[in-house]
């Protein structure tokens, strides 16, 4: 079984950087029936595809991230933190601004979110990052596409990763399922599992997960919440029940399973046991306030 420090993560998908606004709430505005927020805090954290990335550098892994930014002082802060947390960056400067999510905290309470974007959706940009990926090698243990459908991921893409042939694991965006065929596994939630089904509310949740592998193309494994999680494979449903847990904030949840079930695949560990140990590390992520990350100490597998 490899080490985890040995292993070599290709991250591919929409980069975002988390912007948090903390403070306290103790009154309301006399201009509109709002609540005032007296700002005690800034944070900027990782967010999106990066949050993937620093999950899986969290467990030791080798990680480089593919992403698009803009040129502005986000970007540079996104750079940054990768740098600290010796996250290879190849970043394609060709967006009108980098994607960021501002999220206004009181306590432990998000009272607003506010979302800057900047999708892809000219031609020249898409084939602009496919030659950016063709100068990546094939040099991996395992390949993590973050999908948040923000235009990173294109048929083109997709098609450039499976020709590496190195396993693929996918954080799916319901809109580009047909993207997905022929992948290792998808990480969908329950919301959009029901979104990639038609008719997903009739189902049960084991007639859900089996009905997105055989939509999707790969074997699935539903994220059920404080429900647990279905691992569907051909042939085979499993069962993985929730670890109870006190909730702070599942923001970024997804993103630590899909990287910890990639890392531990990579290790040669069964779809199985890399499951089980996707669905310890969500149950503590969603301890921590705001995207978090989870060591393998925290595993127990130190």
């Amino acid at each position: 079984m490899k080490c985890f420090k040995d292993i070599r993560v290709l991250v591919v998908g929409d980069v975002i950087l988390d912007h948090y606004v903390e403070g306290n709430v103790s009154r309301i505005s006399p201009e509109a029936p709002v609540p005032i927020l007296v700002e005690s805090n800034v944070q900027y954290r990782l967010g999106g595809a990066a949050n993937v990335a620093a999950n899986a550098a969290a467990l030791g892994a080798q990680v480089t991230l593919v992403g698009c930014v803009g040129v502005d002082d986000d970007a540079e802060r996104l750079e940054d933190e990768c740098k600290r947390l010796y996250i290879k960056t190849v970043f394609l400067s060709n967006l009108k601004h980098t994607t960021r999510k501002t999220r206004f905290v009181a306590g432990h309470q998000q009272i607003l979110r506010v979302d800057r974007e900047a999708p892809i959706d000219d031609l020249e940009a898409s084939i602009e990052r496919v030659e950016k990926l063709n100068h990546i090698g094939s040099d991996f243990d395992i390949i993590i596409v973050s999908d948040y459908a923000k235009g990173v991921v294109c048929p083109k893409t997709m098609e450039h990763l499976k020709k590496s042939g190195v396993p693929i694991v996918v954080d799916p965006k319901p809109i580009n399922a047909h993207m997905y065929e022929g992948v290792e596994l998808v990480t969908p939630n329950l919301k959009e599992a029901r979104e990639i089904v038609p008719f997903a509310h009739n189902y049960t949740h084991d007639q859900l997960a089996s009905r997105v592998r055989l939509r999707v193309g790969a074997d699935t494994l539903l994220t059920l919440g404080p429900d647990g999680m279905l691992l569907a494979c051909e042939n085979h449903l499993e069962h993985i029940h929730a670890v109870a847990q006190d909730v702070y904030d599942v923001t970024g949840a997804g993103d630590t399973v899909v990287a910890v079930v990639s890392v531990a695949l990579a290790s040669g560990r069964s779809k199985s046991t890399a499951c089980h140990l996707a669905n310890r590390a969500a149950a503590l992520v969603i301890t921590k306030l705001g995207t978090a990350t989870i060591s393998m100490a925290d595993l127990g597998l130190e």
